[in-house]
């Protein structure tokens, strides 16, 4: 029986800094965002509840990533979904490194515009086309 894998995370948090925008050899925009995810949790022997920050980078492309950019601030909270992805490089030194980010498939931003910027137009999809009167199926 084959087993299969499930690569999805969502993350609630707020941006830890600035977001930065950048673009690949090809001119593709991408922004990495820099998440502090606060997480509260009881000691296993007890005691007072303690409260962690798990601090995690997302990466958005395209658009999302123009978005992003334009209209994040450090301290904005954000929702993130998207997929774990291990990036893997060689130092000048010439040893191995590694690290994990979040590839984000969907950024939501959750704090409203700051005071005298100008909104982002929300999505409203167009109207379906009617077909014109006396064609109708029924």
């Amino acid at each position: 029986m084959s087993q299969q894998g499930f690569n999805q995370i969502l993350l609630l948090g707020r941006l830890a800094a600035e977001p930065e925008l950048r673009r690949t050899g090809t001119g593709v925009a991408y922004c990495t965002l820099r998440l502090a995810v606060d997480e509260t949790r009881r000691p296993p022997e007890g005691g007072d509840p303690v409260r962690e920050t798990l601090y995690v980078d997302a990466v958005a492309t395209g658009p999302q990533a123009e978005s992003c950019n334009r209209w994040l601030a450090a301290r904005d909270r954000v929702f993130v979904q998207g997929r774990l992805n291990r990036r893997e490089w060689t130092g000048r030194d010439g040893r191995p490194h590694s690290t994990y980010r979040v590839l984000a498939s969907r950024v939501q931003f959750l704090d409203p515009p700051k005071t005298g910027a100008e909104a982002p137009a929300p999505f409203v999809p167009a109207p379906a086309p009617r077909p014109p009167s006396g064609d109708l199926p029924f």
